[in-house]
Formats: structure tokens, sequence, C-alpha cells
């Protein structure tokens, strides 16, 4: 009960740890050392490319996410014959998911797994190697039109790069405009 009580009206840790989000230097890693880890990936045929921490996904879901975190421990150790508080402490996680955006959510849980746990790796490896089935986090995928948006860039890029492509640019332009639309 003591413990319950000290959760309930002091659950700052979690929200330290949002405050810590936006410190630049646990969420970026410098350019140069970006750089050379590419380069070793490069020369050992491996593909390198920065995404999202968790302290992204902890700091994006916020405070919704917070209070979830804290009506979940707290109803994981409030006493089971204590049916009245466990049926607010559910009605409060309720409201909570209401808040939450269930891929930030996802998202958080598992970097989480990744990072600290491993308990998704085998059933993840046997997906993709078994089955061919890659199982990501939702801030790692991209949605068809941003997806198409990207790959265009980079048509138009190797356009330019070509040069006398007038015609295959305008065309390009036109394709754009029109997902742009979408």
């Amino acid at each position: 009960m003591r413990l319950e009580n000290y959760l309930d009206n002091k659950f700052d840790v979690l929200e330290g740890l949002i405050i810590l989000t936006d410190t630049p230097e646990l969420n970026e890693m410098p350019d140069n050392v970006m750089l050379l880890i590419k380069d070793l990936g490069k020369k050992a045929g491996i593909k390198v490319k920065k995404t999202n921490t968790i302290f992204h996904y902890l700091g994006k879901a916020g405070k919704a996410t917070t209070d979830l975190l804290k009506y979940a421990t707290l109803y994981s150790i409030t006493d089971i014959k204590d049916k009245e508080k466990r049926a607010s402490l559910v009605k409060d996680m309720k409201g909570a998911m209401q808040k939450v955006d269930k891929r930030d959510i996802s998202s958080f849980f598992m970097r989480l797994d990744k990072a600290a746990f491993g308990l998704t790796a085998i059933p993840r490896h046997v997906l993709m190697n078994l089955f061919g089935i890659e199982v990501g986090t939702p801030g790692s995928w991209m949605e068809d039109k941003a997806y198409i948006e990207s790959r265009l860039k980079n048509v138009r890029i190797t356009l330019n790069r070509m040069g006398d492509t007038e015609k295959e640019l305008k065309i390009l332009d036109r394709l754009e405009k029109s997902i742009g639309e979408l």
C-alpha cells in the first residue's frame, strides 16, 4: 500500500525521462560519427541509416503514455482482492489509451524490448528468415504517399545528374503534383 501511494503521488521518474528527451546529446549522434559508421557499414556491405531513438518515442508519446504506464504499474501491484481499486485503474487505463497514439506506444515498447529485453527477437528472426516477413517499429514504416515522394526525389536527383532530361523532368513535375493532391 505504501509503494502504491508513493507511485500514485510521485510518479515523476518517467516524466523526468521525458524531460531528458529534449536533451540533444541523448537524441543526436554527431554527423561525423554517423558518417564514419556509414562508411564502415558500406565497407562491410551493410546498409546503415539513422532512425529515431527510444527517447524520441518516449518524448513524443508524452503525458498520456506516462499516465498509462503509471496506471498499469499500479494495477500490477494492487491487491487482487481489491476489485474496486482495480476497476478504477482499468477505467483510468482505458481513458489514457484514448489519448495515446498507438503507433508511438508500440514503437516505444518495441524499442524498449530491442534495447533491453529481447523478448521478441526469436519470433522476429523466425518470421524474417523463414517467411520473409520483417517486423519493424511503426516509426520505421513509411506511408505509401511518403514512400513514393521520397523515391521521386531520388529520380529527380538522377535525372539532374544525367543532364538533358527536360522532358522527363516536366513529366516528373506533373507526377509529383498529382501525388501531392492525393
